[in-house]
């Protein structure tokens, strides 16, 4: 059997091009590359928001101590204002508990029949001239 070294000269220039497997690669590789791209420039826009998530300006709870019993609702209060207070954030908190409302209020807004009844300080809420603001701070304390 004689062996012969074959060369670019042998194979006509027309049967030289990339294998079906090998372009599919290529393919794959440039789809897998751009991939890559696109998750390393998503995973360094999330490094930056990093500290906005950890250090953040508001909080929003809603319904905090729904379903707790009054010792434990109390409690969570009390995290909430030191949260408030060590980290200097505001904390929004949507609730119907009363008890809640008056340990943990600055000012409040109160909603109903899918409009804004009234907003202020509790103060101005306990003392307010619409009804149903009124009665729903003094009815329940009676």
């Amino acid at each position: 059997m004689l062996l012969r070294k074959i060369t670019s000269a042998d194979i006509p220039s027309s049967e030289i091009t990339p294998q079906p497997a090998f372009e599919k690669f290529n393919r794959d590789r440039r789809r897998f590359l751009a991939g890559a791209a696109a998750a390393i420039g998503a995973a360094a826009v999330a490094a930056t928001k990093i500290p906005s998530i950890l250090d953040p300006e508001i909080i929003f709870c809603d319904e905090p101590s729904a379903g707790l019993d009054p010792v434990v609702a109390a409690e969570l209060d009390d995290t909430l204002l030191r949260f408030r207070d060590v980290l200097g954030i505001t904390i929004v908190i949507v609730s119907h508990e009363l008890e809640s409302i008056r340990a943990l209020a600055d000012r409040a807004i109160m909603f109903g029949h899918g409009k804004m009844l009234a907003s202020g300080t509790l103060s101005e809420l306990e003392h307010s001239q619409n009804e149903e603001v009124y009665h729903y701070f003094h009815a329940r304390s009676a």
